[in-house]
């Protein structure tokens, strides 16, 4: 089939190409689809996925209520006016199972490329799950159904990319999807948009809990994770938050290092160079505070790793996210806030609100 369609299902895009079309519309069929979303006013997360002709995924085919070839249908049918209505629910009910089932448990092979000048780099295995939210990145993973091999490629696009890594990540998966195709083993790859806290259970499972998103971009090209970490302490102190509550759905993002990034319902990590702190929110499970002082040992380097509830905290760690932040509050507000922590008061965390809205 010569055509090219796009499935918009109000969540997700689905582009999809017949098995003879040409090349040259295949390689423009992923950024025709981008400037769908742009030009239809469409979130930038929202998902969007190559499927090509004879290779289509459950989740794809459950979007429709027969998958066989269109047919022409007299409406004035006495027999068709008489059919049930079609039951919505229930295919709405398939759809969401589809698109929920994990492609496997993860234990399939992983390589992964970062965008470096409209090329892609691979990567150390040693700084598999190093994101940084400036960059684009390329992920290869393959996986055997019975004795036949496949792959995924998720093309992960962090929220400060520019517009030009944005593009060059499309074009250089579907690229690779063609030479794998094109191989001696012909290996059918799926190509499946990532962006930034959008990540599905499966992409977030390839890490076992061990994502971690830096702020800005990986300009220098750092060759492990020690190296990665330095760097987002390299002018002072740093600050995650931690999202998940088990390892397939677990990463870390860097935020502002000062208060008003704390909030009660999730779980922090504070890095310095010499110590690294993890704050539990009062509404944080327990499940959460276990993969904090994961992630929270994982960014340590080595360093003394030092947990508490909240309401607990050190005047150490006050230093790194309140000490710090002068421009947020004064000298005096800040005595006034650690005497009260150290009293073991716990009105505190409200009290920074407060100095927040009335600067």
């Amino acid at each position: 089939m010569l055509q090219t369609f796009l499935v918009d299902t109000g969540t997700a895009v689905y582009v999809w190409t017949g098995k003879a079309t040409s090349k040259e519309a295949r390689a423009h069929a992923m950024i025709l689809g981008q400037q769908y979303l742009a030009s239809a006013g469409r979130p930038d997360w929202t998902p969007i996925s190559r499927v090509s002709e004879g290779t289509e995924a459950p989740a794809f085919k459950a979007l429709f209520k027969h998958w066989a070839e269109p047919r022409k249908v007299d409406f004035k049918d006495p027999a068709v006016k008489a059919k049930k209505a079609a039951d919505f629910s229930a295919l709405y009910q398939k759809q969401q199972q589809a698109a929920d089932k994990m492609l496997d448990d993860a234990s399939g092979k992983l390589k992964i490329w970062r965008i470096d000048n409209f090329d892609k780099k691979e990567l150390p295995a040693d700084m598999y799950g190093q994101f940084y939210g400036g960059d684009s990145y390329i992920l290869q993973y393959n996986y055997k159904v019975g004795q036949r091999e496949h792959a995924v490629l998720y093309f992960w696009q962090g929220s400060q990319s520019t517009t030009d890594e944005l593009g060059t990540s499309a074009l250089l998966a579907k690229d690779l999807a063609d030479q794998l195709a094109s191989g001696p083993n012909g290996v059918k790859a799926t190509q499946v948009r990532v962006v930034q806290n959008k990540e599905p259970d499966h992409f977030l499972s390839l890490f076992k809990g061990k994502m971690v998103v830096h702020a800005g971009g990986n300009a220098s090209g750092f060759n492990s994770k020690q190296e990665a970490v330095a760097a987002s302490t390299a002018s002072g102190n740093a600050l995650y938050q931690v999202r998940g509550n088990r390892p397939i759905n677990t990463r870390a993002i860097q935020v502002a290092t000062h208060a008003s990034s704390l909030n009660s319902g999730d779980c922090f990590v504070a890095v310095t160079p010499a110590k690294t702190f993890a704050w539990f929110g009062g509404g944080s499970t327990g499940e959460e505070r276990k993969v904090a002082q994961n992630i929270a040992e994982l960014l340590s380097n080595g360093n003394e790793v030092v947990s508490f509830d909240e309401g607990a905290e050190s005047a150490e760690f006050w230093y790194v996210v309140i000490w710090r932040c002068y421009h947020l509050v004064s000298e005096e507000s800040y005595r006034f806030l650690l005497s009260g922590s150290l009293q073991g008061r716990h009105w505190w965390t409200g009290r920074i609100s407060d100095l927040r809205r009335s600067r």
